[in-house]
């Protein structure tokens, strides 16, 4: 069985995600976010909605090399307050047994929706 997808992106104002066969879920933010934040904030409800529905197995795609990387552990965080949103998605990704790739933006639909 293919592992099912779920595409992430963000702008400053809002988070989207998409389960592949499901509808698109956007989640606009109080205030404006750090474009960095933003992208972290998307892949956890994107998460967080895999956990509530109780699957395994997804393949997270976002378009910020800056979160892969990161989560990964192939980048150094220098920003302090993103610590947490790695520790997080890391914790996540384990729980779901789910795993985190890049995509190019042309590639995720999630991002044309948010354009």
């Amino acid at each position: 069985m293919k592992p099912t997808k779920v595409y992430c992106d963000s702008s400053t104002r809002a988070a989207c995600f998409i389960l592949v066969g499901q509808e698109v879920r956007i989640w606009p933010y109080f205030a404006p976010v750090t474009v960095n934040v933003g992208e972290y904030q998307a892949v956890i409800l994107a998460l967080e909605e895999v956990k509530r529905q109780e699957l395994e197995g997804i393949k997270v795609l976002t378009d910020s090399r800056l979160v892969v990387e990161q989560v990964r552990g192939n980048w150094l965080c220098r920003q302090a307050h993103l610590q947490p949103f790695i520790n997080e998605v890391r914790r996540l990704l384990s729980i779901l047994k789910a795993t985190l790739e890049w995509v190019p933006r042309e590639d995720n639909p999630a991002g044309q929706v948010l354009g």
